[in-house]
């Protein structure tokens, strides 16, 4: 039995200008400046306290690897060491890079931010994808900061999408029609509901099994029973 084959045809999306993620490219900036003119600040995050290095687009280390505690005044501390690296080495452009790290890496990021750094944010499985080559099975805080570089120089740390706001209430023809129609069907409703007839109920029958309940209202919808009588 003869079989068809299909022919994939070629796929007409255009190449990607550079090999990296399209939030994660710096390298125009690197040109720019120089590349031992670019300053990487990479931060490995936990819940009390981060170690973060400083290092040019080289690799060549600025500020070995220091311990910072999560409070203001440590981190304000690390944001003035890092503004002087920047002054003494003569830096012209640069960013953080922040390991991911639940919830905990927020207050670097927050920090740093309002500090006017730009914050960029890094997946811990990048980070072990490029430690693992150098520094297989020596897993430490130096170690994943080394990582941490190698990654944001490939464009792997990654720009967080802002929020935007939301924007004005819709005002075209359809949304007010649909509007209209819902508050009229719902008067509609409720009209139909406090325009039913009420009744009187006729005093409890007595059976056998006991006394059997008198009902409440009567609707016009279905037949009024039997013990009901309707008010006049």
């Amino acid at each position: 039995m003869a079989t068809t084959r299909t022919r994939k045809r070629p796929s007409s999306r255009r190449p990607a200008p550079s090999l990296g993620k399209p939030r994660g490219v710096l390298h125009p900036r690197v040109q720019q400046v120089g590349p031992e003119h670019f300053g990487l600040v990479c931060f490995d995050c936990a819940k009390a306290r981060s170690k973060f290095l400083r290092a040019d687009f080289y690799g060549r280390v600025l500020i070995p690897p220091t311990t910072v505690a999560h409070n203001r005044p440590d981190l304000e501390a690390a944001v003035a060491q890092v503004r002087q690296a920047f002054d003494s080495h003569q830096l012209r452009d640069g960013l953080v890079a922040i390991e991911r790290t639940g919830r905990y890496h927020r207050i670097v990021q927050r920090t740093f931010a309002a500090a006017g750094f730009e914050t960029r944010i890094l997946h811990p499985f990048v980070t072990k994808q490029y430690r693992q080559p150098v520094d297989p099975g020596n897993k430490t805080d130096d170690t994943d900061l080394a990582a941490i570089h190698r990654a944001t120089v490939t464009g792997c740390a990654l720009l967080e999408a802002r929020a935007t706001k939301p924007g004005p209430p819709c005002s075209c023809s359809s949304a007010s029609v649909a509007i209209s129609s819902a508050k009229a069907l719902l008067s509609t409703a409720r009209s139909a509901t406090t325009s039913k007839p009420a009744c009187r109920a006729s005093p409890p029958a007595s059976t056998s099994s006991g006394t059997v309940p008198s009902p409440g209202i009567c609707s016009s919808t279905f037949p009024a029973p039997t013990n009901c009588a309707r008010l006049e």
